[in-house]
């Protein structure tokens, strides 16, 4: 708390507001590379017993999911400023800090109370049941750098029902439509890092993360280190490290950061996920 009352020159009432508004977010900003857990009671519905284990498991005393005791990141404070920063509780439009929005045949993205990390709202992603050969979208983009060396995403994520396909997108980068990496999740609720390549684009190139999403919130970091025609991805899952991928760099500099699934195909039963406090760092 020293850091906290050398930077509090106001009210006491002020300091408490901005401490339950996340101060320890704020001060606590090295690159977002040391998330503070946000919940690892993770536990998964999963009965495959090749599923990976999931990540904590003890009692870490976070609090319960939605009650708004873990304050948003406070977007208009940071300093410098982040190369994207939504909470989703300022009442702007869902396409405030992307270059757009996308849906298409029934995919939606909506500001949505009825559930969040951090009072009073979350983003809401809903991909419904369609035929076989129907595609369906639901995304916000922004376009990165041409020449970036690192990239950090940082957001609190919830699945909220595993709809009925193999896979889910629940982030990602994207160059064309032969070159993409992203964060997927399967119907499990285990986690893969999955990159198209030209020579072989779908199903692409498949790493498995140590990590199974819960049906509660929990804390993502997927941080990105370029070096040339290479990228390394680290991935932690409520601040504990679940894996690294290495892909090529080519979707990351001058692509376009993607916050939802850019398309999913055939859906028997809808996928429902929540996004909340979604940070974005480039270097």
């Amino acid at each position: 708390m020293g850091a906290l009352r050398g930077f509090i020159a106001c009210s006491l009432a002020a300091a408490i507001a901005l401490e339950l508004a996340g101060c320890s977010f704020f001060t606590s900003l090295d690159g977002l590379r040391e998330p503070a857990a946000i919940d690892d009671d993770a536990s998964s519905t999963a009965d495959d017993a090749s599923t990976p284990p999931v990540v904590g498991g003890g009692d870490a005393g976070a609090p319960e999911a939605g009650d708004g005791s873990v304050g948003a990141p406070p977007c208009a404070t940071l300093s410098p400023a982040p190369f994207l920063c939504r909470d989703f509780d300022d009442g702007a439009p869902i396409a405030a800090g992307f270059d757009g929005v996308t849906t298409e045949n029934g995919g939606a993205l909506t500001i949505d109370a009825d559930d969040r990390r951090s009072a009073p709202n979350s983003l809401l992603l809903v991909l419904p049941s369609a035929p076989s050969s129907q595609v369906v979208r639901a995304y916000l983009g922004k376009q990165l750098p041409d020449a970036v060396v690192r990239i950090s995403v940082r957001m609190n994520v919830r699945i909220e029902r595993r709809g009925g396909i193999d896979k889910h997108d629940i982030i990602g980068f994207r160059k064309s439509d032969s070159r993409d990496t992203t964060l997927v999740v399967r119907t499990n609720g285990s986690l893969e890092v999955e990159e198209a390549v030209p020579t072989n684009p779908v199903p692409g190139l498949r790493t498995p993360l140590s990590f199974v999403a819960p049906d509660d919130w929990w804390s993502l970091e997927w941080e990105v280190a370029i070096s040339g025609a290479v990228a390394t991805s680290t991935v932690r899952a409520n601040g504990v490290e679940v894996g690294t991928a290495t892909t090529s760099s080519e979707t990351f500099s001058g692509g376009t950061f993607l916050l939802g699934d850019y398309q999913t195909l055939g859906l028997s039963s809808e996928w429902r996920t929540r996004y909340d406090d979604v940070v974005v760092l480039v270097e």
